[in-house]
C-alpha cells in the first residue's frame, strides 16, 4: 500500500474504468510532502481531465506546469486537457513545447498529429506520424493517423496501404473532423463520410480513392455500398486487389 508507482497505476485504470472517485481517492492518500510537487499535481489533473471534468483538472494541470516546466509529459498532459476544453491553439503550443523538451515523447507526437488533423493541417501533421512509426512501429495510431494524413493530401494510393497495417481498425475510432478554436467537434462518422465522397468526386477515375472509400464503409457495416466500391475500383485498376 505504501508503494507509490502502483497508487498512481490503479488510479490511472480507475479513469480508465470511469471511477474518477476511487482514482481521487488513492492520490489523495499520498504523503502531504508529495502534494508539493509538480508530478502529484500532474497526475491529479490527468486523472480529472481524462475524465471529462477539465473544469478542475486544468488548473491542477497549470499548477503541475509551474512547478515541473521542464517536464514533457506534464506539459504534453496539460496540452490533451485544453484540446477536450476546445482551446486547440493552446493545446497544440503544449505538445510542440513537449517535444522540444523531448523528442522521443510518443504520445506528444500522437496528440500533436491528431490536432494537425483536426486543425485542417496534414501536411504539418505527417511529420509526427512519420516519427511516432519510428519510435514505436507497434503505436496503432501510426499508421492510422498517417493514413488520414496522406488521403487528405491526395495520396490515396499511400494512404490505402498505410490504412491496411492497422486492419481491421475501425476509422471511425481515429478520423478527425475538422474544428475552430473553442468550438465542439463534429460527429466523427459524419465528417469521415463527407471526406470520403469528397474525395470520390474530386478523382471520380481514380481507383485508389475508391478502394479507400469501400475500404472505410466495409468497417462501417455498410455492405453493399463497400462493394460496389471495391468491384468499380478492382475493374478500373487490379492492382486494388489487396482490398
Amino acid at each position: 500500500p505504501a508503494d507509490e508507482w502502483s497508487r498512481a497505476e490503479l488510479a490511472d485504470l480507475h479513469c480508465d474504468a470511469g471511477r474518477l472517485d476511487r482514482a481521487l481517492a488513492l492520490l489523495e492518500g499520498f504523503p502531504a510532502k508529495r502534494k508539493t510537487e509538480g508530478w502529484w499535481w500532474a497526475l491529479k489533473g490527468r486523472a480529472l481531465a481524462t475524465s471529462k471534468d477539465v473544469a478542475r483538472g486544468l488548473p491542477a494541470l497549470d499548477k503541475a506546469v509551474r512547478l515541473e516546466p521542464r517536464s514533457a509529459p506534464v506539459v504534453a498532459w496539460r496540452g490533451e486537457a485544453r484540446r477536450v476544453a476546445r482551446r486547440y491553439r493552446a493545446a497544440l503550443a503544449d505538445f510542440e513545447k513537449a517535444l522540444r523538451l523531448d523528442p522521443a515523447f510518443v504520445y506528444a507526437h500522437e496528440w500533436r498529429a491528431r490536432l494537425l488533423l483536426m486543425l485542417g493541417r496534414p501536411k504539418a501533421a505527417l511529420s509526427s506520424c512519420d516519427a511516432l512509426t519510428r519510435r514505436d512501429p507497434r503505436h496503432v495510431y501510426g499508421p492510422s493517423y498517417r493514413a488520414e494524413a496522406l488521403f487528405k493530401l491526395g495520396r490515396v494510393r499511400e494512404a490505402c496501404e498505410e490504412l491496411e497495417k492497422v486492419y481491421p481498425m475501425d476509422p471511425r475510432a481515429f478520423w478527425s473532423p475538422r474544428v475552430k478554436d473553442g468550438a465542439p467537434p463534429p460527429d466523427n462518422v459524419k465528417a469521415l463520410l463527407s471526406d470520403l465522397d469528397a474525395a470520390v468526386r474530386r478523382r471520380p477515375r481514380d481507383a485508389w480513392a475508391r478502394a479507400f472509400r469501400g475500404r472505410c464503409l466495409a468497417t462501417l457495416s455498410k455492405t453493399a455500398a463497400a462493394r460496389a466500391d471495391l468491384e468499380a475500383a478492382l475493374a478500373s485498376d487490379p492492382s486494388c486487389g489487396f482490398a
